[in-house]
Parts: structure tokens; C-alpha cells; sequence
């Protein structure tokens, strides 16, 4: 038996051996880039202030590492004669159910997420002075609209690995909950990457949390939209806003793991909620034709 038609008969597996991919060749790469080429020196040397570099850099060398491993996973798993139509099919970079229900559920998302972390802060008295910093020109104490770069690798190519590649290769094997609670175990276990980088334990606890309760409300996006589009803005768009709406006015940690409890739990939560609403009408025609 070929590889590929063993690995089309282990979905399971298949999808083990996707997050092996991800997690530890992206760490490879990225690593490598930064050595073979001197990436660091090259933007230093072209006069950039040290965010500048350090932003640009891991924007740059994140996209090159995931081009990298998509071309992997291409000729283990999919090396035979397609057009693009049908790679955007089977990893649902699609419309989906309907661009108005799959638009509504990405808008509705970051909709809730922004409430949520603006409310949380504002009730703690910790609101950032500028929350959208995003607009700003980076400087050595922010990045500025550099995240609006930096965001591009986990808004596009996490989404297309995880709630793309990996998602639909669970769904043969497992059905609705399931696959959302699976990949999104797995999407938390990827971040533990983040300790090879020098992270704070502590952080990276949290960050692995947050990333598994934040895959479930994006899984809950892509089973019932069946288009990845929902969660790669909403994901893009909570990174690209990060510095401004996770740094808080305040030294107190106590008060900033309220504030990240809070996201970990609510903002999930109501997603999935406003997800479900949205398909409420829908659900319920497909139970009565049943």
C-alpha cells in the first residue's frame, strides 16, 4: 500500500502526523532561517530600530517556514494532478454554508471579543490609554501597525493547517463535537512551541489555554460555517490587535490573569453562542426534515 492511500485510510493518524509537521519542523525551519541567513543583520543593517527588526524578522521567517511545510505536506499527502479550485475545496478556504452566514459568524466573533476585552479591562480600571495602537508608527516601546505584518502567519497559515488540513482529515473519522474538541486540543498543545523561544512557563500555560479554548470557538466556525474563512479574519484580527487590547495599564498581575481568565472563558463561550444563534433557523429546518 502507497503512503498517501495508507494515510487516506487513517484519518487519525493522518492528523497526528499533520501536528508532528507543524510543530516541530516550523520550529526547524524558522531556526534555521534565522542562521543560514542572518536575517537579524540584514534588517539591522538597513538602518531599522530594534522592534522594527525583531517584528519584520519573525513575520518573515514564520511566512517562509510555513511555505515550507505546506510544500511538505503537499508531496506527502496530496502529489497528484489538481487545480486550485479543488485544494481550496478540500481545505475549506471557501464560502461555505453561504458568505452571509460565514461573514456574520467571523463579524459577530471579533465583535464579542473586542467587548470582552474592552469591557474586562475597563471594569478593572486597566484599559489601555491607546487600545488601537495598531494605527501607529512602531517605535522601541511598540510595534504598532508591524503586528498588522506579524499577524499574517497565525491569521493564514495556523487556520489553514489546523482548522483547514488537519480538521478536515478528522472529520473522517470523527463527527461534529468531536473534531472541534480534538483540534482544538491539539491547536493549544502546537503553542507549547513557545518554551523553545525562551517564554516565561507561566505564559506559555496560559497561552496553551487560551489557544485551545479560542480553537474550540473557531472549530465551532468551521463546522457549522464549513469554511475556514470566519476564523482566519477573526484570528488575524485578534493578533494584529494584541499589543493595544493584552497590555494593560497595570503592573499588577493579578489583575492582568483576571483579565486573561476572562477572555480564556467568555470569549469562547459567547462565540460559539452567537455561532449557534446565526444557524439557529437552519438546525432546526434540518431537524424537522429528519
Amino acid at each position: 500500500m502507497k503512503l498517501r492511500e495508507w494515510f487516506k485510510n487513517h484519518p487519525f493518524w493522518t492528523a497526528f502526523f499533520l501536528f508532528l509537521i507543524l510543530s516541530l519542523s516550523v520550529g526547524i525551519v524558522y531556526l534555521s532561517i534565522t542562521d543560514l541567513f542572518s536575517l537579524n543583520d540584514i534588517l539591522i543593517g538597513l538602518g531599522l530600530s530594534s522592534i522594527t527588526v525583531s517584528l519584520l524578522s519573525y513575520a518573515l521567517r514564520a511566512i517562509i517556514a510555513s511555505v515550507a511545510i505546506f510544500v511538505i505536506i503537499y508531496f506527502v499527502f496530496y502529489q497528484k494532478p489538481r487545480n486550485f479550485v479543488e485544494y481550496t475545496h478540500e481545505f475549506n478556504l471557501t464560502k461555505g454554508h453561504s458568505w452571509v452566514k460565514t461573514f456574520s459568524s467571523g463579524l459577530l466573533s471579533i465583535l464579542i471579543y473586542l467587548a470582552v476585552a474592552i469591557g474586562l479591562s475597563m471594569s478593572l480600571g486597566i484599559l489601555a490609554e491607546n487600545p488601537f495602537i495598531f494605527y501607529q508608527a512602531p517605535s522601541d516601546g511598540r510595534a504598532g501597525w508591524l503586528l498588522l505584518v506579524a499577524a499574517i502567519n497565525p491569521g493564514f497559515f495556523e487556520e489553514i493547517g489546523f482548522r483547514g488540513i488537519m480538521f478536515s482529515n478528522l472529520e473522517k473519522k470523527y463527527k461534529g463535537c468531536g473534531v472541534v474538541i480534538l483540534s482544538a486540543i491539539l491547536f493549544g498543545l502546537f503553542h507549547l512551541g513557545s518554551l523553545t523561544i525562551g517564554e516565561n512557563p507561566m505564559n506559555v500555560i496560559f497561552l496553551v489555554i487560551m489557544a485551545t479554548t479560542f480553537g474550540l470557538a473557531w472549530g465551532y466556525m468551521r463546522l457549522k460555517t464549513e469554511s475556514i474563512i470566519p476564523s482566519m479574519i477573526v484570528h488575524y484580527l485578534i493578533d494584529a490587535l494584541s499589543e493595544g487590547l493584552l497590555s494593560p495599564n497595570t503592573t499588577d498581575q493579578a489583575q492582568f490573569g483576571i483579565l486573561m481568565i476572562g477572555l480564556i472563558v467568555l470569549y469562547p463561550l459567547f462565540s460559539i453562542l452567537s455561532t449557534k444563534l446565526i444557524f439557529l433557523s437552519h438546525d432546526r429546518q434540518i431537524s424537522e426534515t429528519n
